[in-house]
């Protein structure tokens, strides 16, 4: 899919969010936690994002949720 980042992207966006999280105060995310990015996870059930989040869709107020089975 093309939202997927490939392996080197995924690396590359890692070392850019560390870099810019010094640089700019609002990208408020621990070193530990720019590194999960490196491996992402299989499932969506075993996304510390996807259980740490809220997603609203674009209309601002329709809750996009992930129904665990």
């Amino acid at each position: 899919m093309p939202e997927i980042l490939s392996s080197e992207e995924r690396a590359r966006a890692i070392v850019d969010m560390s870099q810019l999280r010094k640089q700019y105060p609002k990208l408020d995310m621990p070193l530990a936690v720019i590194q999960q990015f490196a491996s992402p996870p299989q499932r969506p059930q075993d996304c510390v994002f996807a259980l740490t989040t809220q997603t609203l869709s674009a209309d601002l107020r329709t809750k996009i949720t992930v129904f665990l089975v």
